[in-house]
């Protein structure tokens, strides 16, 4: 996926970057780039929508952009778990991975799961099409 090798590009940059620009020891360019990779996904959203970006294209970057969070987390896990000294493995990494990936996936389902359960009466749920991923629950106005 291009999320996961521009995240880990941008980490590598920026880590090199404080180390021979700004003089830090290792560990710590390498937790500050792990910290500043990640993209937000409400600017990039935002960016879009100012572009006017729409289609395919901007439900792609859309998707992208939120799988860099918790790429980026499963970076932040990796240079933690280098600092501490503990042994570090493909297979613990690809395991951090999919449970970052499915607890949000578990998490995102139990909320709407819980909004489901509400009155009819009680739960109104907006769709904004220009910001496809925001759902807003309102109680209704009286």
């Amino acid at each position: 996926m291009l999320v996961t090798v521009g995240l880990c590009l941008s980490w590598d940059v920026t880590a090199l970057g404080m180390r021979y620009l700004a003089g830090w020891e290792w560990m710590s360019a390498l937790f500050f780039g792990a910290l500043i990779a990640a993209t937000d996904p409400v600017s990039v959203i935002a960016t879009l929508k100012e572009a006017r970006v729409r289609g395919r294209l901007r439900l792609l970057i859309e998707a992208e952009s939120l799988f860099n969070d918790g790429t980026a987390a499963v970076v932040f896990g990796v240079v933690v778990i280098a600092a501490t000294g503990s042994t570090l493995s493909v297979s613990g990494v690809a395991k951090t991975l999919v449970v970052s990936v499915g607890g949000g996936i578990l998490c995102g389902g139990l909320m709407a799961g819980v909004l489901l359960l509400l009155p009819d009466e009680r739960r109104t749920i907006s769709f904004h099409p220009d910001e496809s991923t925001r759902f807003i629950t309102d109680p209704p106005r009286e």
